[in-house]
Parts: structure tokens; sequence; C-alpha cells
């Protein structure tokens, strides 16, 4: 996985939806443009 920069919180709440029962919904948003995906295009 791509590492996310300045982004642990948000990462470890992402993990805790993953490996959840419940079903849930993750929105990742952001300008267009900065890099939502991985650091340095």
């Amino acid at each position: 996985m791509t590492e996310f920069v300045n982004r642990i919180e948000e990462l470890e709440r992402l993990h805790q939806l993953y490996e959840s029962e419940d079903p849930d919904l993750a929105v990742i948003i952001g300008r267009r443009r900065l890099e939502k995906t991985h650091p340095g295009g």
C-alpha cells in the first residue's frame, strides 16, 4: 500500500473500517489535482 503522508489518524480509521464486520462507507475528499492517492505524483 502506498503510504499516506502525515495521515496516521486517518489511516488508522480506514483500517478500523476495513476490519469491521459492519457495513460502512468511507469517503475521501480533497481539492482536485492535490495528491490524494500518493505523494509526489
